[in-house]
């Protein structure tokens, strides 16, 4: 188990938070009709609705039209303009971009638009990069019929229409996608449960390694297979792991729920998954194994691959740090899988708290920052097997 307990967390300036590239597989042209549309499709490629934020979007392929890489940041004070256009020009050049579209989501400015030094610094940092601004436009909110204004002379607007009708919906199928109403809503998924259950946890892993110094161990299960903790053996740690899977695939199909449904449940605590102390502690000595945390790693490749990832969220929401820094890795890992990048660096934040300085983080930030599509990802699964972290290349 990792030592010392203690609290503490990262403070760090964030590069800009960015969405999914689109899957290479699906190339997607953006058909845009106005501005407007693309301010609409936003919620679509960051999977929630931005608000006080700095948008923008990377258009590439051989078109130079497909839509890419979205990168999102929270509007800066004045001050800081100059450095947040560095840091999100910088971003887009993961896609290799053509062009790029710059957007401000503010419900200031109903005059004219606001932040307009911002959208000048951005421009000339990509326009320095040789990534042409196609577009900058305001819109106070990212929902249906909320106006729209162009930075450029024209001064041309109009409102935002429903993204079901735009052609880039059509194209991604944009009509099933589960839109968060904000951030918050994605970041419930990995914060830390009752904190009277989490205590009680905390003390027994305690209890677990003084009685492993003792030459002993303490056994937990109640009604069910009891176990001893901690777990030394990687056979029964395996074991364990492919039994909470099984338990999360029947709590899955009972409720006919999705990483992303309990995102969108999750203002109501109640209704995300519960895992008992019996689960929850096996697993917190267990991945400390190399040998479990390999099967771990798999089991993130394989068909349950939606199941493994709601275990990884409901063990980062109910395991005591630094220990809930390892499920909270392989829920980054897993939710880059997917392409949700957003997801991804919330896991990848709360790593951070439960445990800085985790071994593995920055191998899973390199992957967050670089943005990598998800067959990168996975082409890159055995950098996190048997300890080896060396990072992938961007």
């Amino acid at each position: 188990m990792p030592t010392p307990r203690h609290p503490g967390q990262i403070t760090s300036r964030c590069a800009p938070e960015r969405g999914a590239p689109l899957p290479e597989s699906e190339p997607v042209t953006a058909r845009l009709r106005d501005p407007g549309e693309l301010a609409a499709v936003i919620p679509m490629l960051l999977g929630y609705h931005p608000s006080e934020s700095l948008v923008v979007v990377a258009f590439g392929g051989r078109s130079g039209n497909r839509i890419g890489l979205t990168a999102r940041a929270d509007l800066p004070e004045p001050p800081e303009y100059s450095e947040l256009a560095d840091e999100v020009a910088c971003s887009m050049l993961h896609d290799s971009p053509a062009g790029a579209a710059v957007v401000v989501v503010s419900s200031e400015g109903r005059g004219s638009p606001p932040h307009r030094r911002l959208v000048d610094h951005v421009r000339s940092r990509l326009d320095d990069l040789g990534i042409e601004v196609r577009l900058a436009i305001h819109v106070q909110h990212t929902g249906i019929g909320a106006p729209w204004r162009c930075y450029g002379p024209c001064r041309c607007g109009g409102v935002l229409p429903d993204p079901a009708d735009t052609p880039f919906a059509a194209a991604v199928d944009g009509r099933d996608k589960i839109i968060h109403p904000d951030r918050t809503a994605l970041e419930h998924i990995v914060q830390p449960a009752d904190p009277l259950r989490i205590r009680r946890r905390e003390l027994l892993l305690i209890d677990a390694a003084d009685a492993e110094i003792a030459g002993t161990g303490i056994v937990t299960g109640g009604d069910r297979s009891p176990i001893v903790l901690p777990v030394i053996d990687p056979d029964i740690g395996i074991a364990a792991l492919d039994t909470a899977i099984a338990e999360m695939a029947e709590t899955a199909e009972a409720d006919s729920m999705s990483i992303e449904m309990s995102a969108e449940m999750s203002a109501a605590a109640s209704a995300l998954p519960v895992l008992d102390d019996h689960t929850v502690l096996a697993l917190a000595t267990a991945l400390m194994l190399p040998e479990v945390y390999d099967a771990a790693v798999l089991r993130c490749l394989g068909h349950d691959a939606d199941v493994v990832e709601m275990l990884w969220a409901a063990l980062t929401r109910e395991m005591p740090d630094p220990e809930a820094a390892e499920p909270a890795g392989l829920l980054v890992f897993s939710a880059m899988l997917r392409g949700d990048i957003t997801l991804a660096r919330i896991a990848l934040d709360r790593v951070d708290s439960a445990w800085p300085g985790y071994p593995r983080a920055q191998f899973l930030r390199v992957m967050v920052e670089s943005a990598l599509r998800p067959s990168a990802v996975r082409a890159c699964a055995g950098a996190l097997l048997s300890d080896e972290h060396a990072g992938p290349t961007s």
